[in-house]
C-alpha cells in the first residue's frame, strides 16, 4: 500500500456543508499592524502637544483665579479702580483664599504646584511650578509667575526669566 502524499492546506477551509471560513494571510496581518503603526506613529505626539497644552491652560487659568481672589479678599474692585493691578495681599487674605477652594484645583494635583511668595519689594507672585516627575517636568515654559502688579513671566528652574517671544507664546498655551 503506497503512503498517501499530504496535500497542502488549503486557505480556506469548509465548516459545513453550506459555509465556508476564510482566514487572514500573515501579509494581511502585516499589512494591518504596518497601518496601525503608522497611525499611532502621527497621533501620539499630537496627543502629547494636545495634553501639555492643556496643562499649561489649566496653569495659566488657576493662577488668575488665584490672583483675583486675593485682588478682591484684599479690596480691589472689579470695575478698574485699582487700574487692573493687584494689590499685595495679606497672610490673612491668602488663608481666606484657601478656604475658599482657590488654592490648588484638583484637577492640577501632580501636574503643577500653586504657591504665592512674597518678592524683596513687597509684591506678591502667584507662581506655578511643575511637579518633578510629573507630565510637565522638564517642560520648555518652565515655572509660571504672576506678579501682583500686573506681570506675566516664565522662569527655568535656576531662575533665569526667559526669553519674551518664548514667554508670549508660553502665555497663550503654546509654548
Amino acid at each position: 500500500m503506497p503512503t498517501p502524499t499530504p496535500t497542502p492546506a488549503p486557505i480556506t477551509r469548509r465548516l459545513s456543508s453550506r459555509r465556508w471560513i476564510r482566514a487572514f494571510t500573515l501579509i494581511e496581518t502585516l499589512i494591518a499592524v504596518m497601518l496601525l503603526s503608522a497611525i499611532t506613529l502621527f497621533a501620539v505626539p499630537m496627543y502629547r502637544d494636545a495634553a501639555a497644552r492643556s496643562h499649561r491652560m489649566m496653569a495659566i487659568d488657576a493662577l488668575r483665579e488665584r490672583a483675583f481672589a486675593m485682588a478682591w479678599l484684599n479690596g480691589a474692585s472689579s470695575n478698574g479702580a485699582a487700574g487692573g493691578v493687584l494689590r499685595p495681599v495679606t497672610r490673612s487674605a491668602h488663608d481666606d483664599a484657601r478656604s475658599m477652594g482657590v488654592s490648588p484645583h484638583a484637577a492640577m494635583e501632580g501636574i503643577y504646584r500653586l504657591e504665592v511668595l512674597q518678592s524683596g519689594n513687597g509684591e506678591n507672585v502667584v507662581r506655578a511650578t511643575p511637579v518633578s516627575g510629573g507630565p510637565m517636568h522638564g517642560d520648555r515654559c518652565g515655572i509660571y509667575e504672576l506678579v501682583s502688579n500686573g506681570v506675566q513671566r516664565n522662569v527655568e528652574p535656576g531662575g533665569r526669566v526667559l526669553a519674551a517671544e518664548r514667554q508670549q507664546a508660553c502665555w497663550r498655551g503654546r509654548g
